[in-house]
């Protein structure tokens, strides 16, 4: 066992490494990936605690608050349709008193001081009211109503969001004209405004939940929290595996190991398994950051089974392993430590973003999917989903057969990289104008 101590020494003399690589990329990941659970973990609570209250239904209600647009009503008009439009934007918007100077209205658009800009221009309110009332089929009406004078800034989503409650304010009022139920416009606008205020409009969104949907929210986020690992890790595990076997392969050391009466492939071996210890702590340290994170909102397991989390362990440890063992095969190919950094970084963002984790599969292009389906890092996140239960274009329907299918595959991955490793190996130390054997023969002759 001096090859396995020798590993672990190798290992800790380059700690930078694991220090950058894993912990520094790492803690990054897990941060964009704790936060999603959190959020998702707060909405779990509040729907179980509403759940609770309410003993007729098992949906609750949750609200998400929506920013104010900011609206400038401009009235050069005489009549009360612009003070209506103010007082039925009041309840979704904040309403912003401007100027009326071309000078200022440009400056609040270009300023960002406004999301929306509404001008009434003169006599706009007679033009609306004689459309309106005008007999005639519903087609011909709406193409002769006049249209007011709308600007939305640039940059601002709340004012295209605004736009639909200004839009949804005259046609309102022209059913109420049309219809008949108000003849006068000064009438059919406190109708409206009216109306408005018993509907109690307010820019949010409100979602009917159920605790299983909020579970599988939970789950989503705690799947893609593991996700996220595949680039530190994949990165990590690359560079220290191959600048431990570029170590042993340096002249010095190979000297002695050639020397020895060891078979190859058992000094290989403990090479490997010095590593995997170190993999299994980086391995242990990230998930149980993850579950640290996931606690606080599973508990008694209620949203995440325990066999659910089992299995996504394991589905991170087997990335972890060949992510060591795609390290080893550089290793042995005898790569410099340079061309070990530009494959991990390379091929690892490679992973990241043909996994289906950094983009949803179902906006990503045909052949960033084909290209993911022969890489392990999407049959890792489809083992995640498949073990999580969560369905997402990569898995329709998860079961424990498709996780297990899925960590197959991956597995496969590592085997074909130990495979290409210990060949490598084994071919440079049977082949000596490969290696050092011909030089320690030369020496060996020569004393």
């Amino acid at each position: 066992m001096q090859t396995f101590k020798s590993a672990l020494r190798i290992l800790w003399a380059h700690k930078v490494y694991m220090l950058v690589y894993l912990i520094g990329f790492g803690a990054l990941m897990l941060s964009l990936g704790i936060s999603s659970i959190v959020a998702a973990g707060n909405d779990t609570g509040a729907i179980s605690a509403n759940a609770s209250d309410s003993a007729t239904s098992d949906q609750t209600e949750v609200a998400s608050k929506l920013p104010k647009a900011k609206i400038a009503v401009i009235d050069r008009d005489s009549g009360n349709l612009a003070e209506g439009l103010r007082d039925y934007l009041s309840h979704s918007a904040t309403i912003v008193k401007l100027d009326d100077t071309p000078q200022r209205l440009q400056d609040a658009i270009a300023r960002n001081d406004v999301d929306l800009i509404v001008v009434i221009s003169k006599g706009y309110s007679q033009r609306f009211e004689t459309a309106a009332t005008s007999t005639g089929d519903d087609a011909s009406a709406s193409r002769s109503m006049p249209v007011a004078d709308i600007t939305v800034s640039y940059v601002s989503s709340q004012g295209s969001l605004a736009k639909i409650d200004v839009d949804g304010y005259f046609s309102q009022l022209r059913s109420v004209l049309a219809s008949g139920l108000r003849t006068k416009l000064s009438d059919a606008v406190t109708y409206t405004v009216h109306q408005a205020g018993k509907q109690g409009l307010s820019p949010s969104v409100h979602v009917l939940k159920n605790a299983q949907e909020a579970g599988k929210s939970l789950a989503s986020s705690f799947g893609t929290t593991i996700k996220l690992s595949i680039y530190p890790i994949f990165m990590a595990m690359t560079v220290c595996v191959s600048l431990l076997i570029g170590v042993f392969n340096a002249p010095e050391t190979s000297r002695r190991l050639f020397a020895s009466s060891a078979r190859s492939y058992v000094l290989n071996a403990q090479e490997l398994m010095g590593a995997v210890s170190v993999g299994l702590i980086c391995w242990v340290l990230y998930y149980s950051a993850a579950l640290l994170a996931l606690a606080p909102f599973n508990s008694g397991f209620s949203a995440i089974s325990l066999a659910s989390l089992g299995l996504v362990a394991l589905s991170q440890l087997v990335y972890t392993l060949i992510s060591m063992a795609f390290g080893f095969m550089i290793g042995q190919l005898k790569a410099s430590t340079t061309i070990a950094n530009a494959v991990a970084t390379s091929l690892g963002l490679m992973l990241m973003f043909t996994s289906g984790t950094a983009f949803d599969p179902s906006v990503m292009p045909a052949p960033m999917v084909s290209l993911g389906k022969l890489l392990p890092g999407w049959w890792m996140s489809v083992s995640i989903d498949d073990a999580l239960g969560t369905t997402s274009f990569q898995t329709p329907d998860p079961s424990l057969l498709g996780w297990l299918q899925s960590l197959g595959l991956v597995a496969l991955f590592g085997l074909a990289f130990i495979s290409i490793g210990l060949a490598a190996g084994k071919y440079r130390h049977a082949h000596p104008e490969f290696g050092m054997s011909n030089r320690i023969t030369q020496l060996t002759e020569l004393g």
